[in-house]
């Protein structure tokens, strides 16, 4: 029988998958300044000078300086993802290094702090990260900026994130803030209303426990690009993409074939893989949805025999995408 520390971990892990989340951040007291809601989540902070709101993530972005606040929500306890986030070793081997970790309150909810850098392809980064929330969700923010800019950014990001103010009541839709649309089917519902990462949602069936494995419970993803990106070969690209999971290994292309959605030109890719952790054999659905600056993508994960029986629901949804 699997733990459900196991299945906890396994799950997070699998929410990276799109998510591509780099790790952590939190904050502290709301400051005196006025701050906005952020469309498509429950939290309210105060809105940088020169920073504007982002139209493909969460949160606030100065693209001319490639600085940015990302705002995520995790559906897990606060405790379960800081032991699994704030994790200096960890964070090594993706190249990060801590620098300053100190704990905060965000209102009356317990949080950790964060200051690390890291060495991208783009230079080195320098991150302020807020991570708080309690038993049932976490909030995830992340401030982002090049190093050579810190001086000048470093104050204003920081101000930012602790000017948060979070409620957890609140009621929001995934859907008021993104840019394109997609329709349940009668086996695969969203599973949250809550925005996991803007631009992304997941798909579950009714009957599957909040915290289960694609083996177990299958499972969609849809989500837009961050970044902006020109796709000169659209199947080479969505190989490659299928490539860049890390919780795949052994990935074995069985099917591809070309598609026109709602006039995008897509690229459909079936896949064999194995989950590095378990060894699961699993079967993997991909299709890429390719716009003139940027690209959505579907992943749908399943066991490797059950294929025949959710590939179909897979397609379903990822057919119904829509632009806005």
């Amino acid at each position: 029988m699997k733990s459900s520390t196991s299945i906890q971990d396994k799950t997070f892990l699998y929410s990276k998958v799109f998510l591509c989340i780099l790790i952590c951040l939190l904050i502290s007291q709301a400051a005196s300044a006025e701050t906005i809601h952020i469309p498509g989540t429950q939290i309210e902070m105060t809105q940088p000078e020169g920073f504007e709101l982002a139209d493909k993530f969460s949160g606030f972005q100065k693209a001319e300086q490639q600085t940015s606040i990302m705002i995520t929500t995790i559906p897990a306890a606060y405790d379960f993802i800081k032991k699994t986030l704030v994790d200096p070793e960890q964070m090594a081997t993706k190249g990060i290094t801590l620098t300053s970790d100190e704990a905060v309150n965000v209102g009356q909810f317990p949080g950790t702090l964060m200051k690390v850098e890291q060495l991208t392809t783009l230079g080195p980064y320098t991150k302020w990260i807020l991570l708080f929330g309690n038993n049932e969700k976490s909030i995830l923010i992340n401030g982002i900026m090049p190093q050579k800019h810190q001086t000048e950014l470093s104050p204003i990001i920081l101000e930012a994130l602790m000017s948060t103010h979070w409620n957890p009541d609140q009621d929001v839709s995934v859907f008021d803030s993104l840019n394109f649309s997609v329709k349940e089917n009668q086996r695969f519902k969203l599973v949250s209303n809550d925005n996991i990462l803007h631009g992304s949602l997941v798909f579950k069936e009714e009957i599957a426990p909040e915290m289960s494995l694609p083996e177990d419970h299958p499972v969609l993803f849809i989500t837009q690009a961050f970044s902006t990106e020109v796709i000169k070969n659209l199947a080479q690209f969505s190989k490659n993409r299928l490539n860049q999971f890390e919780q795949f290994e052994q990935i074995a292309i069985k099917h591809t074939q070309s598609q026109l959605i709602d006039g995008l030109v897509a690229y459909e890719i079936e896949a064999e893989a194995q989950d590095y952790q378990s060894r699961t054999e699993l079967s993997i659905y991909q299709i890429i949805f390719a716009t003139e600056d940027t690209y959505y993508i579907a992943i749908g994960i399943t066991a490797r025999d059950k294929k025949e029986h959710d590939f179909p629901d897979f397609k379903e949804i990822a057919y119904s995408f829509k632009q806005k």
